[in-house]
C-alpha cells in the first residue's frame, strides 16, 4: 500500500524583523527567526483517517500549507500521492482542499 502522505524531517523556519519604534521603517529591529515545524516526520497510508492535533502555534496551518503547496518548507522532504513536493507539479490536481 502506498502513502497518501509521507514527510521526512519537514522544518520550516520564518524570518521577520521586529518592529522597534512608532515608524517601523526607520527604526528597524534585529532579525527573528521562528521555528514552525521542526523535523515532522508522518506517514499516512491510502484510506487512513488522521486528525491533526495540538495547541495554538504548533504548525498545523504551516504542515496543512506545505502539503498543499501554498508554503515551500525550509528544509525536508514530502509526499503527497506518490508525488514530490519538490519535483511534481501534480500534487494540486491530486487532493481537494478548501
Amino acid at each position: 500500500m502506498t502513502h497518501a502522505i509521507k514527510t521526512e524531517n519537514l522544518t520550516k523556519i520564518y524570518k521577520s524583523r521586529e518592529k522597534k519604534g512608532i515608524i517601523p521603517f526607520i527604526n528597524r529591529g534585529e532579525m527573528r527567526e521562528v521555528e514552525a515545524l521542526r523535523g515532522v516526520n508522518l506517514e499516512i497510508e491510502q484510506g487512513e483517517l488522521f486528525g491533526l492535533l495540538g495547541p495554538n502555534g504548533a504548525g498545523k496551518t504551516t504542515l496543512i500549507k506545505i502539503l498543499t503547496t501554498l508554503l515551500l518548507p525550509t528544509s525536508g522532504q514530502a509526499w503527497v500521492n506518490g508525488y514530490s513536493l519538490e519535483k511534481d507539479k501534480y500534487i494540486k490536481a491530486s487532493i481537494g482542499c478548501m
